[in-house]
C-alpha cells in the first residue's frame, strides 16, 4: 500500500526521490535514520554536517545503546535537533492506528518530541514516552526474548530433522500459533534481527537469568516433580492475571488460530 501511495504521490509531484543524501539532506526539515543499529555512528557523522540549522535528525532503531549519545554529540557540534523513536510494528503494517510508538526525548524540553507527536497523532498510534535505558530494557523483554525463543524453536525442529509437512498434520492450536510466529520471525532480515539480540546490553544481561529459568524447568521435568511444576505453572498464571486482557486470552488465542487456518485453507482452495 505504501509503495503504491508513494508512486502516486511522485507522479502528482508531492514526493521527490533520490538515492543521494547529499542532495536531499540540506533541503529537509526532518531526517529519519532507517539503518542497522551498528551503522548509526558512521551515518550520523556523514549526514549531520549537511543539515540546515534547527532541522531534526531522528532514529527508529530497535536498540538505542550509544545512539542517543551520538545524536546529542551531533546536536552540540552542528546545531541541529535530535530525537529517538521506535515504531513497534513491521513494514507490512498498513496503518499505525493503535500500534505502539515509542518516543525518547533527548533534548530535555520535549519541544521536538511534541512536534513529532503532532505529526503522527492524526494516525492515532499509542504513543509511549521512555528513557533510552528503559526502552532497551523493555525491548529486551518484548523483542529480544521472543525472537530468541522463536529462533530456538525453529532451530530445534531443523536440528532434529523433523519432516515439517508431516509434523503439521499432527499439530494442535498451540503448535500452530507457535509455528506461525517462528516462521514469521525467520522471514525477516537476519542481520537486523542479529542486532536486536547482540547489541542490546540489557538483553545480554538477562541471558544468565533466562538460562537459570530454563534449567529450573528442565530439572522439574526430569525429576518428575509434579508439585514443583504445578507451583511454577500457577505462579506464572497469577502473574499474567494481573492485567485485564488475561480474561479474554482464550477468545483471542482461538480467534487468531481460526483466522490463520482460514487463510491457509483459502490459499489451498484458490490453487
Amino acid at each position: 500500500m505504501l509503495k503504491k501511495e508513494l508512486k502516486i504521490a511522485h507522479v502528482k509531484g508531492k514526493v521527490s526521490f533520490t538515492t543521494d543524501f547529499h542532495e536531499c539532506v540540506p533541503k529537509s526539515a526532518w531526517i529519519m535514520l532507517s539503518i542497522p543499529a551498528t551503522s548509526h555512528e558512521e551515518t550520523i557523522a556523514a549526514v549531520a554536517p549537511l543539515m540546515k540549522k534547527d532541522a531534526v535528525l531522528f532514529d527508529i532503531a530497535s536498540v538505542k545503546g550509544t545512539i542517543p549519545a551520538i545524536l546529542l554529540a551531533a546536536r552540540s557540534k552542528h546545531g541541529i535537533h535530535v530525537l529517538s523513536t521506535h515504531p513497534m510494528y513491521g513494514p507490512g503494517t498498513e496503518s499505525m492506528r493503535n500500534k505502539n510508538f515509542i518516543l525518547v526525548d533527548l533534548e530535555g524540553d520535549k519541544n521536538v518530541l511534541d512536534e513529532f507527536k503532532a505529526i503522527i497523532e492524526p494516525e492515532r498510534p499509542t504513543i509511549i514516552e521512555a528513557t533510552a535505558q528503559e526502552h532497551d530494557r523493555m525491548i529486551a523483554y518484548t523483542l529480544g526474548i521472543p525472537h530468541m525463543l522463536n529462533i530456538l524453536f525453529g532451530k530445534f525442529l531443523k536440528d532434529q530433522h523433523v519432516d515439517i509437512e508431516k509434523l503439521v498434520s499432527f499439530e494442535g492450536t498451540t503448535f500452530h500459533l507457535q509455528h506461525l510466529i517462528s516462521q514469521e520471525v525467520v522471514t525477516q532480515e537476519p542481520y537486523i534481527y542479529a542486532t536486536i539480540e547482540i547489541e542490546n546490553q540489557e538483553f545480554i544481561a538477562m541471558l544468565s537469568e533466562f538460562k537459570n529459568a530454563t534449567e529450573i524447568l528442565i530439572e522439574l521435568i526430569k525429576n518428575k516433580d509434579y508439585d514443583g511444576f504445578t507451583k511454577e505453572f500457577l505462579a506464572i498464571r497469577e502473574n499474567y492475571a494481573r492485567v485485564a486482557e488475561f480474561k479474554s486470552v482464550g477468545q483471542r488465542f482461538n480467534s487468531a488460530a481460526r483466522r490463520s487456518l482460514d487463510i491457509i485453507k483459502d490459499g489451498k482452495e484458490s490453487k
